[in-house]
């Protein structure tokens, strides 16, 4: 038995669906319609939206799309030009819209879209879609569940892309929104201030694009909040940062945790010395590796090699010694090449 839940079923009219196992593309599910079957009724929350027919399709990606198709409304004021004459239609065109997913199957509204002309002015637009999010050729419904999936934090983009069956760059556009309506004002160009006070700060730089440029970030090591991003990885940045969030917020952070790049050190002892700064483990073990423990393997590596000792040189080669960051304790660690 196939039944649509009613979480996810968007069809306004009365729907049975039975005994449905495999149905060609061609195939509508009128003619899959007995009266035995069971059936759900659900309002689609779609104003003005009419369901005429729905049909099973195939999408790019081998998905089930069902394509529910039919007419929107035209009200009577949305005809009525700025100069107070009526409007006459003037073009049609059919047009998809993706809606909710039902399942693993994903929908689409089809519908003709009119433009209307004014005989009087020669103005012109376009029949108004109440449920369309702004932007994209999607329905509100499926908007506000990509962003609740979004800020939900447990799927990343490319997740919610496959969830939704919308593209990665469509998810990217509502992510983007959506953090700009949490933490900027100004339509998206100045940062709100943290409304917290932090105690801790990580900062730390990260490649971008093809790894020539390089961005800046810092968060609440307590919450896990980005608190700043910035291009760039020098002083400036904590420059910026400090004078962001004022030096009274500044004054209730104790300690920052860096690598050992010595601008964000510096920058931090100039404008806030009651600040300590702390290395993170990963860098102390990593510098300890790469200056330490790997010159002593390679000097142990050559001296077995000369006293002819070739098994003992092969057998170091493929292993390294770590500071592990819980304790001050070397432990062996094989690795492959």
């Amino acid at each position: 038995m196939f039944e649509l839940h009613p979480a996810r079923c968007n069809i306004s009219t009365k729907m049975k669906i039975h005994a449905m196992n495999y149905i060609n593309n061609t195939t509508t599910f009128q003619e899959a319609l007995t009266s035995s079957a069971k059936y759900l009724m659900y309002p689609s929350n779609l104003s003005g939206f009419h369901n005429t027919e729905t049909t099973l399709r195939r999408s790019m990606s081998g998905r089930n799309v069902f394509c529910h198709t039919g007419h929107l409304n035209l009200p009577e004021r949305e005809r009525l030009c700025s100069c107070g004459c009526r409007m006459h239609l003037n073009s049609s065109r059919n047009i998809y819209i993706r809606h909710l997913s039902i399942g693993e199957h994903l929908t689409c509204l089809e519908f003709p879209h009119h433009q209307l002309r004014c005989p009087s002015c020669g103005a012109t637009k376009s029949q108004n879609i109440p449920f369309k999010a702004q932007g994209h050729m999607i329905t509100e419904p499926l908007h506000t569940y990509t962003r609740d999936l979004l800020a939900k934090g447990t799927y990343t983009n490319k997740q919610v892309a496959e969830i939704t069956g919308l593209g990665e760059n469509v998810v990217k556009d509502i992510d983007k929104k959506r953090l700009q309506e949490l933490y900027t004002t100004d339509g998206g160009t100045k940062l709100i201030k943290p409304e917290k006070q932090a105690r801790f700060l990580g900062i730390d730089e990260f490649k971008l694009h093809n790894g020539h440029r390089y961005a800046t970030h810092i968060i609440d090591l307590e919450t896990g909040h980005i608190l700043w991003i910035q291009n760039g990885k020098k002083k400036q940045v904590v420059y910026d940062f400090i004078d962001h969030v004022g030096m009274d917020w500044m004054d209730g952070i104790e300690a920052v945790a860096c690598d050992m790049n010595s601008d964000f050190e510096e920058a931090f002892e100039e404008k806030c010395p009651w600040i300590q700064v702390v290395f993170d483990y990963f860098h102390i073990v990593k510098n300890f590796n790469d200056k330490v423990v790997s010159e002593v393997r390679k000097d142990e590596q050559r001296r077995l090699y000369e006293e002819g000792n070739i098994e003992a040189a092969k057998a170091l080669k493929k292993t390294r010694y770590i500071l592990t960051s819980n304790r001050s304790t070397l432990q062996k660690q094989n690795f492959v090449r």
